[in-house]
C-alpha cells in the first residue's frame, strides 16, 4: 500500500520548458509517508551553466546572481542519486512522485544526468504523477495548475514555484486524492491506472484537442475550455459555439463536426 511506502516527492525549477536542452536551477523535494512529511523540506539551488532567461526568472524568481555560487548539476545530481538509491536513512530506494513529473521533470532530470556524465536514470513509468488523475477526474475544472488544485484540496500553496513548496503541495494533493478514492491505495495498481488513464487522455486529446472531453460517467460531451468549461455541450449557448467555431482555427475536425451538428452548419 502507498501509505506504507516512503515517497520522495520531487520538483524542479528550470531555465525553460525544453526537457532535452533546458537546465535545472532549483531542485526541491520532500519525503512523505502515510500522509505526512518526514523531516524538513529539501531545496538546493543549481548553477545551470547558462544564463537564466528573463521569462523563466519571472516565473520562479531565480536569476543569474542567485545561482552564481551554487553547485552545478554534477554535484547536485550526485546527491540526488544517493537519495534515489538509499532514501532518507539508507534503507533503500524510495517510491517517486511528482506533479507533471512524467512528461516534464523526469525527462529533464534524465537529460541533466546524461549531460553531466552521471549513469543514474529515472524510469518515468515508475513515478506516480497526480496530474494524470487530476486531468481525468477533474477535467471540468477550468484551471488545473498545482496551486489551484492544492487550494481545492484545502492546502494553501505559499511560495508557488519554489521547488520544495511545490513538492510538498504535490504530496498533499496525492494523499487527498488517494483518501477520496481517486488514486488507488496500492502502488502497482496506481501506476497501472495512471498508465491507462494517460492513454485515454491522449486518445481524447487526439480526437478533440482542448475543446471537448467525454463525461467520465456517461460519455456525453462537455466543453473543455473557456468560461463554460465542464458544461454539457448540448447546453452551451449556440452563439458561444458559433463564436468559438469561427474564431479558433485549431479546433480538430471531430470538434468542428460536433459543433456544426449543434449549429446546423
Amino acid at each position: 500500500m502507498i501509505d506504507a511506502l516512503t515517497l520522495l516527492v520531487l520538483d524542479t525549477e528550470t531555465t525553460g520548458l525544453d526537457v532535452e536542452n533546458d537546465r535545472v536551477v532549483q531542485l526541491g523535494a520532500v519525503y512523505w509517508k502515510a500522509g505526512e512529511r518526514l523531516g524538513k523540506r529539501r531545496s538546493m539551488l543549481v548553477n545551470p551553466g547558462i544564463p537564466i532567461p528573463q521569462g523563466a526568472e519571472k516565473v520562479h524568481g531565480i536569476g543569474d546572481a542567485q545561482v552564481a555560487s551554487a553547485p552545478d548539476f554534477a554535484q547536485v545530481g550526485a546527491r540526488l542519486a544517493q537519495h534515489l538509491a538509499d532514501g532518507p536513512d539508507g534503507s533503500g530506494p524510495p517510491a517517486l512522485c511528482g506533479y507533471n513529473a512524467v512528461s516534464y521533470d523526469i525527462p529533464l532530470l534524465n537529460a541533466e544526468f546524461a549531460r553531466h556524465g552521471l549513469s543514474v536514470r529515472i524510469d518515468p513509468g515508475q513515478v506516480l504523477d497526480p496530474i494524470v488523475f487530476v486531468r481525468w477526474h477533474h477535467r471540468g475544472w477550468r484551471f488545473r495548475k498545482l496551486e489551484v488544485v492544492a487550494q481545492k484540496y484545502g492546502f494553501t500553496l505559499r511560495d508557488a514555484h519554489s521547488a520544495a513548496a511545490d513538492a510538498e503541495a504535490t504530496a498533499v494533493v496525492m494523499s487527498a486524492m488517494m483518501s477520496a478514492g481517486l488514486i488507488p491505495a496500492d502502488w502497482d495498481e496506481a501506476l497501472q491506472t495512471q498508465h491507462r488513464l494517460q492513454q485515454s487522455l491522449d486518445e481524447e486529446w487526439e480526437q478533440y484537442g482542448y475543446a471537448l472531453y467525454r463525461d467520465r460517467s456517461d460519455e456525453s460531451l462537455r466543453l473543455g475550455f473557456g468560461k463554460h468549461t465542464g458544461c454539457l455541450l448540448d447546453e452551451v449557448d449556440p452563439q458561444y459555439l458559433r463564436f468559438c467555431y469561427d474564431k479558433f482555427a485549431d479546433l480538430t475536425p471531430d470538434t468542428r463536426e460536433q459543433f456544426s451538428r449543434r449549429l446546423d452548419v
